[in-house]
């Protein structure tokens, strides 16, 4: 699942359930929404195809 802190604005995927951002440990978190998920899936892609791990 992509969560989102609400503190920090980091983006990240955990499996299950998180509490806690593991950047700024706020408790302010939530799911994120499809605009959201496709930004970070968008993102990721672009990261992979720019270290050549895409082949």
């Amino acid at each position: 699942m992509i969560y989102v802190c609400d503190h920090c604005s980091f983006v990240f995927e955990r499996m299950g359930e998180v509490t806690v951002c593991p950047v700024c440990s706020s408790t302010y978190l939530h799911p994120a929404t499809q605009p959201e998920q496709e930004a970070y899936r968008k993102g990721k892609e672009q990261e992979k195809k720019a270290s050549g791990k895409d082949r």
